[in-house]
């Protein structure tokens, strides 16, 4: 969700006071593929590290002799996540930032505000309000058709960007595109979600 550019595997010793403190015995460090979904992720780091696992067993008492304790000034620390953080506040969310909600939560707790779930999120864009008159005055949360394509409709976001939408889930209801929600519900152009 933080479009980090890179990612890893590692094998540690289990410290016996402090969580994450262990030396490290084997680590693969790896290029995260941008727009990757988490999913996708998941399945990379889960073979890399069944791989680094047989190969710290084959090779575990040379590689933990050579140990080595991590860079305190590089750790992270990964906060404890609750379904509200996919939730869009479509003020304060860039189109990117809904992207990347979406490619980090989309499968198990879509992108959503309110009782609307968002699904097939792609392309986020800066507009350009000069090249796009339709846009003038358009604020965020509101809904703007025919924008990339008939079967998709975008959503002005925070810092002038918009998102793109295929299919939309309205809560208690089946999934649909969102040319059909469009229709189903009656939405207008220039008519706001918030």
């Amino acid at each position: 969700m933080n479009n980090d550019k890179v990612g890893g595997v590692t094998i540690q010793e289990l410290h016996p006071k402090v969580m994450d403190a262990g030396k490290i015995i084997n680590q693969k460090i790896m290029d995260i593929p941008q727009d990757i979904y988490r999913a996708d992720l998941e399945k990379i780091f889960g073979d890399v590290g069944g791989n680094i696992l047989i190969e710290t067993l084959k090779n575990y008492s040379e590689l933990k002799e050579k140990a080595y304790c991590q860079d305190e000034s590089k750790v992270s620390y990964a906060p404890k996540l609750d379904k509200n953080i996919s939730v869009i506040d479509w003020n304060k969310d860039t189109a990117a930032d809904i992207y990347s909600k979406f490619r980090a939560f989309g499968d198990k707790n879509n992108s959503k505000i309110l009782s609307i779930h968002f699904y097939d999120i792609f392309n986020p864009e800066k507009l350009n309000r000069d090249e796009h008159k339709e846009f003038k005055g358009a604020n965020p949360g509101t809904i703007l058709f025919n924008w990339k394509s008939s079967n998709s409709i975008g959503i002005v976001c925070s810092h002038d960007t918009i998102i793109n939408i295929k299919k939309v889930r309205v809560e208690g209801k089946s999934t649909v595109s969102a040319y059909d929600f469009v229709n189903g519900y009656s939405i207008t152009q220039g008519q706001m979600l918030i």
